[in-house]
């Protein structure tokens, strides 16, 4: 089975590197020309929650020339570049290949099917965590449980498979059916981790262990939630808060996502986390003052910091 990792950033690296150890046939893609020189060199770099480092050879690539289809693509790039990436490298594409999405926010499945057909997409979440070091580095912050889903009848067999291979490497995974409710858990916890780390910078437990930003978290997750329902999601925990506490303390020395992009000065995911929140409330008639806020400022900061690079 060949595998190839397209976006191998913090997440794509973990998992990537734990198949490349289970004996799976895998490449990584990335346009970051200098962590691929990187891996290329050097190999890749891992480590763990308790500080020991693995380095693991592993072929990279930053073009898709000369590359063929593969049977699976784990697609790890941010959302706002997932038409480009699928674009960019459609030489991976056979007509047999599977797609494997396990990105934030809302909307990438129907991205994908622009792209790729709905019955080959198999969509998954993790809450997983880890983070870039530097180029040829990242850091697995902690186990934490991924579930796969579908979004066609067909696909049952190809997520089960992939669920077994998973399990090969080590990955704790689940199988369920219910792709929203899936989706809208792991938005939920994205609305409350990724903006209030990267506006403050604390670490991921830090935020959720000091009352004011707790509870800034727990009023944006309850907007969400109240979006959700009008969705007709049906939400898996009634405490968000708990399940919220339960994900950060798996991984406690973890950065967000949305701190580690401004901190590359790279542009953040709001729109299609915390923004999707407050888009959706409009349509719906559903205030989201704080998920509003919220979005406005990283965005603002974003602003900042992408002006401040470009006058360079």
């Amino acid at each position: 089975m060949r595998i190839a990792m397209l976006g191998a950033g913090a997440m794509g690296s973990v998992f990537g590197s734990l198949l490349v150890k289970a004996g799976f046939d895998v490449i990584f893609l990335d346009i970051w020309q200098e962590h691929i020189a990187k891996l290329q060199k050097e190999g890749l770099r891992v480590r763990d929650a308790s500080g020991k480092e693995e380095l693991i050879p592993v072929r990279a690539f930053s073009s898709p020339e000369g590359l063929k289809p593969v049977d699976i693509v784990f697609l790890m790039v941010k959302a706002y570049d997932t038409e480009t990436a699928l674009s960019q490298w459609k030489v991976l594409f056979g007509e047999k290949t599977l797609v494997l999405t396990m990105q934030n926010g809302l909307g990438n499945v129907e991205r994908i099917a622009h792209h790729i057909p709905m019955e080959r997409i198999i969509p998954g979440v993790t809450s997983r965590g880890a983070y870039v070091i530097g180029p040829g580095a990242v850091n697995n912050s902690g186990h934490a449980e991924t579930v796969l889903g579908v979004v066609h009848p067909s696909q049952r067999q190809d997520s089960q498979r992939l669920a077994e291979m998973f399990t090969r490497a080590g990955v704790e995974v689940k199988y369920d059916e219910d792709l929203n409710s899936l989706i809208w858990g792991k938005l939920l916890m994205n609305v409350a981790i990724n903006p209030v780390g990267a506006l403050t910078g604390m670490l991921n437990v830090e935020a959720v262990s000091y009352p004011l930003t707790l509870r800034l978290q727990e009023l944006a997750m309850k907007e969400g939630m109240e979006v959700g329902k009008a969705k007709g999601i049906q939400f898996r925990y009634a405490d968000p808060v708990k399940k919220l506490k339960e994900i950060v303390s798996g991984a406690p020395m973890n950065r967000c996502s949305m701190l580690q992009d401004l901190d590359r000065k790279k542009r953040t995911e709001i729109d299609y986390i915390n923004g999707a929140v407050v888009e959706l409330g409009r349509q719906l008639n559903i205030p989201t003052p704080i998920n509003e806020a919220l979005t406005s400022l990283v965005k603002g900061r974003e602003k900042q910091i992408m002006e401040s690079e470009a006058s360079r």
